[in-house]
């Protein structure tokens, strides 16, 4: 008992050295009793600390429409605390004056009765859950002055069908329009460099969106459950299709996707209604459950650089006729299910009547025969030298580096590299589609690494 009375001591204490008010609970935050240094004013609890207002909460009789004063006891209101209305589910409106220049993470919560409101010029962050549940916001003005928009900023407003950010903010973070089921259309400035994860997660209603190509990562379920997402531009230099980026997307038909990307991750497509995808010559990984589900899915092509296919990653898909894959050593996930038109999950068994198609004595000919699937075969596989290795003596060292500056030597002089396919090949290490000084130094480099005593090292790290 002693040790619970020296707990509520020492939190009444810390929390009288914020303006965040103590609260019993989430109902009961905002409408508080002033305290010794907290003043209250037309419905509006107030402190003041060095000159300037925070106003930290309400009393029972707030009116419906609230106005916030520039000033307070001759001091000017320059922010809104924690919670400060948070559960006003009365409030229909409120202004806010341009002297306030914070407003704290969840001041507006659940504040399901405002329709709109203005954020004054001097704010520079829309902190963190601030507008989450406002389901009945429809409008809201966002200042030049913003420059990071917070996670779950606007989660589950419901209402707000639109919104236009400004061409200040650089960051938006994650979750930050999740659930915001009636938005249909929003615009992210080309200053964006940064999105969270889930940033519009089941926003059932978004139609089509268009990523910067600033932002060089894409975190997890992006757009997961967006089941009215038609058209998605991604940008150039994205490197991955991250986890559950587009799962359940169900009116996505059709997408694009960078030459830059090299890993597809776990469920990323899955329950989409892609009927085909291209996959980007660079592409070294299709993770588990990647297409799964995907039921409108008829063909797909696994480029050559592809060195593993994870568990389920097209498994149940009913219209699939046709899997080719390129790299004759590709390891494909060994179970009947990593491929397949359905499986039965007690039974422990699959059906797939389409085809498999490979190269002669490949992983993808041994998958199919093992598994009773049809398999087509492509012929010989290609003469193919290891990334780097241009000499083919099975290492990569300086002597491939000097063939590299050799043959973008002559290139540069008007001629041919003097590299047979296969060559080319193993010389292009960062698969930019030449040969230069770039693809020499990361050789130089790798071989470095190796020679150094460095045995996991892959010359893939090394790309910049």
């Amino acid at each position: 008992m002693k040790l619970k009375q020296g707990l509520s001591v020492i939190l009444a204490a810390a929390m009288s050295l914020t303006c965040v008010p103590l609260t019993a609970g989430m109902e009961s935050s905002a409408v508080l009793a002033a305290s010794a240094a907290e003043m209250s004013e037309n419905g509006l609890l107030y402190e003041e600390t060095d000159g300037e207002i925070c106003i930290t909460g309400h009393t029972d009789d707030l009116p419906d429409t609230v106005e916030i004063s520039a000033r307070i006891d001759d001091c000017p209101v320059t922010s809104i605390g924690e919670r400060a209305f948070s559960e006003c589910s009365g409030m229909t409106g409120i202004s806010i004056p341009d002297s306030v220049t914070t407003i704290g993470r969840y001041a507006f919560y659940n504040c399901s009765g405002l329709t709109g409101i203005t954020i004054p010029d001097g704010v520079k962050k829309i902190n963190y859950g601030v507008f989450s549940g406002c389901s009945g916001l429809i409008s809201i003005r966002i200042p030049d002055s913003v420059t990071t928009i917070d996670a779950s900023a606007f989660a589950k407003c419901s209402g707000l069908t639109g919104i236009s950010i400004p061409d200040s903010v650089t960051l938006i973070d994650g979750a930050a329009f999740e659930n915001c089921t009636s938005l249909t259309d929003i615009k992210i400035p080309d200053g964006v460099t940064y999105i969270g994860p889930a940033i519009f997660l089941e926003c059932s209603n978004l139609t089509s969106i268009v990523i910067p190509d600033g932002v060089r990562k894409l975190e997890h379920d992006e757009f997961a459950g967006c089941t009215s997402l038609t058209s998605v531009t991604l940008p150039d230099g994205l490197e991955d299709i991250s986890l559950s980026m587009f799962e359940g997307c169900t009116s996505l038909t059709d997408i694009t996707i960078p030459d830059s990307v090299k890993v597809i991750q776990g469920n990323a497509f899955a329950k989409t209604s892609l009927e085909t995808i291209t996959l980007p010559d660079k592409l070294e990984g299709i993770g588990r459950y990647a297409f799964f589900e995907c039921a409108n899915l008829t063909s797909i092509t696994i480029p050559e650089k592809t060195a593993i296919i994870k568990e389920d990653a097209f498994a149940k898909c009913p219209s699939l006729t046709s899997v080719t894959i390129l790299n004759p050593d590709c390891e494909i996930y060994d179970d009947g299910e990593t491929i397949c038109n359905d499986y039965d999950y007690y039974e422990k068994t699959t059906s797939y009547a389409g085809v498999i198609c490979g190269y002669e004595d490949s992983t993808a000919q041994a998958y199919a025969e093992k598994y009773g699937y049809q398999f087509q075969s492509l012929g010989t596989a290609p003469e193919t030298n290891p990334l780097g290795d241009i000499d083919g003596d099975s290492t990569v060292n300086a002597s491939d580096a000097a063939n590299v500056l050799m043959a973008a030597a002559a290139m540069g002089a008007g001629g041919e590299s003097g590299l047979t396919d296969a060559q080319f090949k193993a010389a292009d290490v960062n698969s930019d589609g030449t040969v230069n000084a770039s693809d020499a130094a990361v050789i130089l480099i790798y071989a470095a690494a190796v020679g150094a005593g460095d045995t996991d090292a892959k010359i893939t790290d090394f790309i910049q």
